[in-house]
């Protein structure tokens, strides 16, 4: 063999030690309770074979889905995740937040004010039960907290804030990371609630409260100048 043959062999050898291992240890990793979630309980109203647990985190982020084979005609599952870090999840309009070494029981149904959690990991998700959504507008939930003009709308806004706010404070067994998201989260919930403001105000402008005019939803433009 000449030496360039010997040194192609050698990269070639390197690169195939460099790649093979990180199949490997995902392997390794999916195999160890530490980085499994223990996820079981029911699921209901949403038909007899598979549900899809979408992966909900950042828009920059890339994650992948998982699908949960439903048991019986009653929804009971369960099922072993492979969760190496902290993760968000859809179901339907329930959030989870799931995390290695979690055991969670869980009944969740289509609303996610239904849902109910018990096990390790359980406080995350009773707190996320709670969570606006940002294509109703947060906090104005479609226009149904609406109040009479901006600043009562806005003093509406802030007091959830700062009860959400104080739920988060008063959580146990959840992490620092999460606190920290949760925070960004609060703060983006009102950012967005007041972007939706003059736009379900002039909705229910005469449909809802016959005082919400013109001139009281210019108070919000007036405020923001």
């Amino acid at each position: 063999m000449t030496t360039l043959q010997a040194r192609a062999a050698t990269i070639l050898l390197l690169s195939f030690l460099t790649l093979t291992p990180v199949s490997a240890q995902e392997t390794r990793q999916s195999a160890s309770p530490k980085a499994n979630v223990h996820l079981w309980g029911q699921l209901k109203g949403m038909g007899t074979r598979k549900v899809t647990m979408a992966y909900d985190g950042a828009a920059a982020l890339v994650g992948d889905s998982r699908d949960i084979t439903i048991n019986d005609a009653q929804g009971n599952f369960d099922t072993m995740i492979y969760v190496p870090k902290p993760t968000y999840y859809m179901i339907y309009r329930n959030t989870l937040y799931l995390s290695p070494g979690d055991d969670l029981q869980c009944h969740i149904t289509p609303s996610n004010d239904e849902a109910t959690f018990s096990g390790k990991g359980a406080e995350a998700n009773q707190y996320l039960k709670k969570r606006a959504f940002p294509h109703a507008g947060c906090y104005l939930v479609g226009g149904q907290n609406l109040r009479a003009d901006y600043p009562s709308t806005l003093a509406f806004i802030d007091s959830v804030a700062t009860a959400r706010t104080a739920e988060l404070a008063a959580l146990k067994t959840v992490s620092p990371a999460f606190i920290d998201q949760e925070k960004a989260r609060i703060a983006g919930e009102q950012v967005n609630s007041l972007f939706y403001y003059p736009v379900y105000s002039l909705i229910y402008a005469k449909t809802r409260h016959a005082e919400m005019t013109a001139k009281t939803i210019d108070s919000f433009f007036v405020a923001h100048k």
